[in-house]
Order: structure tokens, then C-alpha cells, then sequence
């Protein structure tokens, strides 16, 4: 079981680096906003928490890349690997923190919702929208 996580832990790590390649990281698809509930806050904590969400959308993205390579790479594994990333997330400080992918993962949690495409980057992509779109 040890080979397929670090696997996936590998490929969320490529997930972070295709969106720092593209000069994506941080970005949210067209015609998605992340300013909802500032208007309450100071500018300085405004900041913070679009720092705090811009994290967390890239974690849960690059956790939605290392799911994919499982299910191509290692298929017979998914669900053990989902599970101990399930686990993995389950335990947060603070809901809807910056590591909380937990949306994500529950997602994920249905294989068929990954997409078929050309690469694992694209093919996590109506899962990550899914997700933003949850209230993430």
C-alpha cells in the first residue's frame, strides 16, 4: 500500500507544479469569484483569507491530481488510497482552512466523476469546479 501513496503524494506535487508552470496558481476558472464575505472583515484579514482560500483550492486540486494517477496508474488501489487520503484530511484545525480538501475528496470519492482527457491535470478539472462551486 506504501508504493501507491507516495505515488499519489507525488503526483499531487506534479499537481502544484503544472499550475505553477502555467502561471495558474492562485487562479480561479472564468466567472468564479472568491470575494464572498469580505465586506465584514478589514482589508488586512480580507487578505488573509484570500491567501487561505487560494491555498486551499490549490491543495485540493493537487489532491484531486494524485487521486487521478492512482486510477490510471495504480486502479486496483483506488479505494485504499482514497481512504487514507480521506483519513489524511479528516483532522483540521480549522474548517475550511487551508489544507481542508475534504470536499474535494468526498468527490473524488465516486471514480466515475473523474473525466476522460488528455492528461490527469485536465481530467480533474469539473471535480475542482465542483468543489469551488460547494461553497469550498
Amino acid at each position: 500500500m506504501l508504493g501507491p501513496v507516495v505515488e499519489a503524494i507525488a503526483a499531487h506535487e506534479l499537481g502544484h507544479c503544472w499550475r505553477h508552470l502555467r502561471q495558474s496558481w492562485g487562479t480561479l476558472p472564468a466567472g468564479l469569484h472568491d470575494d464572498s464575505g469580505l465586506a465584514q472583515v478589514t482589508p488586512e484579514q480580507a487578505e488573509l483569507l484570500r491567501e487561505m482560500w487560494r491555498t486551499r483550492r490549490e491543495e485540493g486540486f493537487a489532491d484531486l491530481v494524485g487521486l487521478a494517477w492512482t486510477l490510471q496508474h495504480n486502479a486496483a488501489r483506488y479505494e485504499a488510497v482514497h481512504a487514507w487520503n480521506t483519513r489524511f484530511r479528516a483532522d483540521q484545525a480549522l474548517a475550511t482552512g487551508p489544507h481542508d480538501t475534504r470536499v474535494w475528496v468526498r468527490l473524488a470519492g465516486d471514480k466515475a466523476g473523474f473525466a476522460p482527457a488528455t492528461s490527469i491535470f485536465e481530467q480533474v478539472e469539473p471535480l475542482w469546479v465542483a468543489g469551488l462551486l460547494a461553497g469550498s
